[in-house]
């Protein structure tokens, strides 16, 4: 083939007017070393100019002058060019070929920049297969050169594009902590020695690549638009590539008409240069912005014109493809049974030994739940391929060791949750639907309460991965395929094996300890609209749970909780009030107190309801204060674990109630006031650093957001602040949000409340959403005396809350119900306050 290329090094063989006399007058005066120069430049130009096919053929040129010439560096130069354009293109076979040209030689300084890059793509080419075996192999001998090397500093940038690719190659596999860790070793390296402007945009990319996987739109677009930058005037492909990952990035941060528009221009553009790789991206991209903005049959038009580039591949991108049309049709209802033979193709592909794709498998398996009772599937596999696609997503979540990415993950991990809570909920299996709203809560906070990490700061956090066990992967592998041959068949493949529910839920005596009545509180949306599963355990009943559908007015509530808007405090209407509460909790057993004779209830609310002042809650007129006293926890685990940390912890030492005090706070007075009734007195503070020792700490202020990032009060207290103390037994925090976590999935339900458990109190009493400033200051007004004479934490909040509600009917929902209590409940006993028994 060498000899056959030689040809091209005739300028007439590639080259007319101007072009063609230049190089033929060095031709001819046998200056070949700026023949091949001047044949690089004009095949950059030619690049740059989109006219692939002219930049290729004078690459060849290039390459054939340099191997004639004995230029060795140059001859590697263009081949690695040639066969990267042919990479880019999809062409991997003829792609391949170019890179194993480059091995032939021995390594040495002169070509192990040549067999560095060569292994590195080489690696790229395994990602595409999804042979990522092989691909991680591939990597290490590239390093291997770079180390034996390390002297020669143009492998500098070869070493930091070599741990890019091992990096994308642990993205797609779900690797995401050795994925994160990998990238950022190359930008360590990168920083640290000096390396050129490509290789910095290629660091941002693929930052920007894994802030996508990881659901954070907003520094995945900062890191597109920087790497933008880097490529601009150096790559346009690379330029193409960013400008695609930004349509998504657009779409997650909510910019949908933008992100539409940028889809429109870079589609009519590929079309124009008949570029169906890239094509087929944009449409993919297209795709998922209209399924967000609702628009059913534009999708379906965007994924049809799509068909012809992945109806018959197996590619990542083409199983994205059968995925969406697969989505596409069970959300249309149009053909369950052509929507069944996509799920099919992404399943045989991805469950696959050789492929092992365990994020597709378990989204398809989720997507297979979906579909309509027109599809002969077997119950025993419906109810596996659940099972499968939960086990999945707990690996996926406990094997990673940094809470940013469990967080982030948490997003995709929810539709799994969702359509297993369906699913059980629907065959009444109660005690499966409670194991499943539990797992993965608070699973970082657990972690910490358990004593397996320390705090510290939040982006300095880590966890400990739960022990990997193999033979579940290969289950729900196993599962795939099964459910990939019935769907295409109509008939059951094989023995369907038994799989357990991930996770587990506290025994009987550990939930008796903890209220009368236990609830966890799932909402949802699914194609008919939101909807919820309340699931309640009582000591007379054991589990139970319930499957509601929302109301158009209770779902628009839902739908702001879920983006994060704050709840209204005038403008919910009392019939609308009453639905929410009945469609929430929606169980006898939870309203089955009396004023006299309120029952215990704890309730482990879903992400989006922690703003929601629960107390408040009405139905058939009775509010859930008026009959039981309500406490808060963001997990039934972590009620054991604070339970068990209050009985087993050493006694503390009596002290005052000591304060932090906004005076220019409404109802100051009123707090200050009853803060100086404390039987052991009562101390003012500067800031936190005086603590000391105290029975009981108030702080008031106001609170500016939901969530890890929110700060109370005028000396800005802080959720690491106070987890970074040893705090008294009980705090109140009586501010807006001090208790309200981010209406939202992806984090750990974290707010101030959160940490003051992590800094050791048993009981907090703090704030959802938008509290009255004088609201609070009455309750606390009556709340603080009863404390101190005795009454238990939560039966003292609930008469306050009652009183203020009976004394001040103009007060709305938020005004007297918008304090809950967190953790243990307590009881002061002259000196200190215990767990109340």
């Amino acid at each position: 083939m060498e000899r056959l290329l030689d040809f091209l090094a005739d300028p007439a063989r590639v080259l007319v007017g101007n072009e063609y006399q230049t190089a033929a007058t060095l031709a001819a005066q046998e200056d070949f070393a700026t023949l091949a120069e001047y044949y690089e430049r004009l095949s950059t130009r030619a690049s740059r100019a989109a006219d692939f096919r002219q930049a290729q053929r004078l690459l060849f040129a290039e390459r054939s002058v340099a191997r004639q010439i004995g230029d060795h560096r140059r001859f590697a130069e263009a081949t690695h060019h040639l066969a990267q354009r042919h990479r880019l293109q999809a062409c991997f076979l003829v792609a391949e070929v170019w890179y194993r040209t480059l091995l032939r030689d021995e390594v040495d300084e002169t070509t192990a920049l040549a067999h560095a890059r060569a292994w590195r793509e080489l690696a790229a080419i395994r990602e595409v297969s999804a042979s990522y075996a092989e691909g991680h192999e591939y990597c290490e001998r590239a390093l291997a050169v770079c180390d034996r090397f390390s002297q020669l500093t143009e492998l500098r940038g070869a070493r930091v594009r070599t741990l890019l690719q091992r990096s994308m190659l642990y993205r797609v596999q779900g690797n995401l902590d050795d994925a994160v860790a990998t990238v950022r070793e190359a930008r360590r390296f990168a920083e640290t020695n000096s390396t050129d402007p490509f290789t910095e945009g290629l660091v941002a990319l693929r930052e920007g690549g894994l802030e996508i996987v990881l659901g954070r739109g907003a520094p995945a677009l900062e890191s597109y638009r920087r790497a933008e930058k880097h490529f601009t005037g150096i790559s346009p492909t690379n330029v193409d590539i960013v400008r695609i990952r930004q349509i998504t990035c657009l779409r997650a941060v909510g910019e949908l008409t933008q992100a539409l528009e940028q889809a429109d221009r870079l589609e009519a553009g590929f079309r124009t240069k008949q570029d169906d790789y890239r094509l087929g991206q944009v449409l993919l991209e297209k795709a998922e912005v209209l399924n967000e903005l609702g628009d059913q049959p534009a999708v379906a038009a965007t994924l049809e014109a799509a068909r012809r580039l992945y109806e018959n591949r197996t590619t990542l991108e083409a199983l994205r493809w059968h995925r969406h049309v697969a989505r596409n049709l069970i959300t249309t209802t149009k053909d369950p049974l052509a929507a069944a033979q996509h799920l099919a193709a992404v399943l045989e592909v991805a469950s696959a030994p050789e492929r092992a794709d365990l994020t597709r498998t378990m989204l398809a398996l989720s997507d297979l739940l979906r579909l309509s009772g027109d599809v002969p599937l077997q119950p025993r596999l419906w109810l596996t391929a659940s099972r499968a696609a939960l086990l999945a997503a707990d690996w996926q979540r406990a094997s990673l060791d940094e809470p940013a990415t469990r967080w982030s993950m948490h997003a995709q991990r929810e539709e799994i949750y969702a359509a297993g809570v369906l699913l059980h909920a629907r065959i009444g299996d109660a005690e499966a639907v409670a194991q499943i709203a539990e797992t993965g809560r608070a699973d970082v906070l657990n972690q910490i309460l358990s004593g397996k990490t320390g705090l510290g700061t939040l982006d300095e956090l880590r966890v400990v991965p739960a022990p990997a066990d193999p033979s579940i992967l290969s289950k729900v592998f196993e599962v795939g395929a099964i459910a990939a041959t019935t769907l295409r068949t109509g008939h059951l493949a094989a023995p369907v094996p038994d799989l357990p529910l991930p996770g587990h839920l506290p025994p009987e005596t550990e939930l008796a300890g903890h209220a009368d009545v236990v609830v966890l509180a799932q909402v949802g949306t699914d194609t008919t609209g939101w909807w919820s599963a309340c699931t309640v355990w009582t000591r007379e009943t054991g589990w139970q749970t319930r499957f509601e559908v929302a109301s158009l007015a209770v779902g628009k509530l839902l739908a702001a909780l879920s983006r994060g808007d704050e709840l209204p405090q005038r403008g919910v209407t009392r019939a609308t009030w009453e639905s929410l509460g009945t469609f929430l909790f929606s169980h006898e057993e939870i309203w089955s107190g009396t004023r006299d004779r309120p029952r215990s209830v704890l309730v482990c609310p879903d992400p989006r309801l922690w703003q929601v002042p629960l107390g408040a809650l009405l139905r058939d007129g009775v509010h859930l204060a008026d009959v039981a006293e309500v406490a808060l926890t963001p997990s039934l685990r972590t009620a054991g674990l604070m339970s068990n940390r209050s009985r087993t912890r050493p006694g503390r030492s009596p002290g005052p109630a000591v304060s932090i005090l906004d005076p220019r706070l409404p109802g100051h007075d009123l707090e200050h006031e009853a803060l100086n009734t404390w039987p052991n007195g009562h101390v003012q503070l500067p800031d936190l650093d005086a603590l000391g020792t105290a029975s009981l700490l108030y702080v008031n202020g106001y609170g500016d957001t939901a969530g890890e990032t929110a700060s109370l009060g005028h000396t800005n207290i802080t959720l690491e602040r106070l987890a970074n103390l040893v705090l008294p037994p009980v705090v109140v925090l009586t501010g807006c949000w001090s208790g309200t976590a981010a209406s939202r999935y992806g984090t750990d339900p974290l707010s101030l409340a959160v940490g003051a458990v992590l800094g050791e109190a048993d009981t907090v009493i703090a704030g959802t959403g938008v509290i009255g400033g004088i609201g609070s200051a009455l309750v606390v007004q009556h709340l603080l005396p009863l404390l101190g004479s005795g009454v238990p934490v939560c039966r003292a909040l609930r008469s306050a809350q009652l009183r203020v509600r009976d004394e001040h009917p103009e007060l709305g929902p938020s005004d007297w119900a918008g304090l809950c209590v967190m953790g243990v409940d307590a009881r002061w006993t002259g000196e200190i306050f215990t767990r109340d028994a």
